[in-house]
């Protein structure tokens, strides 16, 4: 679902028995409900049990791994998936096929999926120990989000698509498959036995007329069931499932024809939380305690909003009130050993001021690391004092290290490799923390 991420670890992550609501499906899932909005307006536990290109086989198979620990009132299931028979890219299947524990149940995927048991896929080990080469620090250490993360990732691009379908098919139905009736029925054996509301729904995507139809048939069948079905794409209502108007934007609240973007998905959201509000008694369990992830899952993605809004401007005191806006930062602020030129302008000592630097840094030269306008360390290049340093780890990755030679050279490493070269103003270098990289670097000369 991104670099770094599986929502499968974040699962296994979670306590037992907190999460009251599940989405489960493909990336239309993962990029088009946000469990943050919907922590954040009710206090609702949700999460998205999602995987790109995720089948039929894997679906009823994250729930049933899923449901080990957790006990959910309510389960929504985006029935894309209906429209196609098992992976087509092979990076998805192994996405599907990988991710979960070793278990009757991840084996049990693998005989779904191939119909024998394809010990490559069963032990994993032969796939995954062809990856040396692509090795990166967070094969070792675990990704922070991927743990507190609640399935989510947001996607802040804008790609503007057609909402309409192919006309004179949105109102036909096809006989529902055998595999689809095998899906749905393996998810209402799931509910029953479970004791979980099941809800069916597709997500707003360009939609094709051969989809619709297949659709109608799995509406059709789910309705003699008694099992309600939502319909959120608003061009294509049936009298199987009327279409949902949530107020999407087709300009704007797509990422492309297949996903919604981070502004769709949080108007999505909230109309899930009103329906959820509506219709059942689900806890708001904002301020307790046990229930931290939500929240850290919260400020991730707030911290995230803001580095995606930082204005591309010119302007220093801009620039440094929006850095500022953002907590737990890491601010480096470098000028040259011979500091800034005499006609010192305002904006940059009230840039310098906004972030809580020294003004002396504008003056004299050297490099300052402030973090919520606290000063954690500062070579001041008014100290006589020949090959002087400062270092410090910004994380267990991570360090910032600034040195003056003897021969008043000023060096700036950010893991060892320089930065701020042929510097002549104010370099601006931010790390944050909580997103785990560099967030930007600027320069104001």
């Amino acid at each position: 679902m991104g670099p770094h991420l599986s929502n499968v670890q974040q699962l296994y992550a979670t306590e037992d028995k907190k999460i009251d609501v599940f989405f489960v499906g493909s990336s239309h899932v993962y990029g088009g409900i946000n469990p943050d909005v919907l922590w954040q307006q009710r206090g609702i536990a949700s999460f998205d049990l999602a995987c790109s290109g995720q089948d039929k086989q894997s679906a009823v198979r994250f729930l049933k791994e899923a449901l080990k620990t957790q006990s959910p009132k309510v389960v929504f299931v985006d029935i894309f998936s209906a429209t196609y028979e098992k992976g087509a890219v092979q990076g998805n299947v192994y996405r599907n096929m990988l991710s979960m524990d070793l278990s009757p149940n991840s084996v049990g995927l693998v005989h779904d999926y191939f119909e024998k048991y394809d010990m490559d896929y069963i032990l994993k080990w032969p796939i995954v120990h062809t990856r040396y080469r692509e090795l990166e620090p967070y094969d070792f250490v675990q990704f922070p989000f991927s743990e507190y993360g609640r399935g989510f990732c947001s996607r802040y691009s804008i790609g503007m698509i057609d909402p309409g379908i192919e006309a004179g098919l949105a109102g036909d139905a096809v006989p529902i498959s055998e595999t689809n009736k095998t899906f749905v029925d393996d998810l209402v054996k799931l509910a029953e036995e479970q004791d979980f509301s099941l809800v069916l729904m597709i997500l707003p995507y360009q939609m094709k007329a051969e989809d619709q139809v297949i659709y109608n048939g799995i509406f059709e069948y789910a309705a003699a069931k008694g099992i309600e079905c939502l319909n959120f794409n608003a061009s294509s209502g049936s009298a199987y499932a009327p279409a949902i108007d949530t107020g999407l934007d087709y300009t704007a609240d797509f990422m492309d024809h297949g996903h919604l973007n981070i502004f769709g998905a949080e108007k999505l959201s909230t109309w899930l939380g009103m329906y959820l509000a509506e219709r059942y008694d689900l806890a708001d369990h904002r301020g307790d305690p046990s229930y931290r992830m939500w929240d850290e899952s919260a400020a991730y993605q707030g911290h995230l909003a803001l580095w995606e809004m930082l204005p591309v401007t010119g302007d220093p005191v801009s620039y440094a009130s929006a850095i500022g806006a953002i907590p737990d930062v890491e601010t480096i602020l470098t000028v040259p050993a011979q500091g800034l030129p005499g006609d010192i302008s305002d904006g940059v000592l009230h840039a310098l001021d906004i972030l809580g630097a020294p003004q002396e840094l504008a003056q004299s030269g050297g490099t300052c690391i402030v973090k919520n306008r606290e000063v954690l360390a500062y070579l001041d290049n008014t100290d006589k004092q020949k090959n002087a340093s400062i270092s410090l780890d910004l994380d267990c990755f991570h360090t910032i290290h600034a040195e003056k030679t003897a021969d008043g050279e000023q060096i700036v490493l950010f893991d060892r490799e320089r930065i701020f070269l042929e510097l002549n103003g104010l370099g601006i270098l931010v790390y944050d923390p909580v997103l785990g990289e560099k967030l930007d670097m600027r320069f104001f000369e």
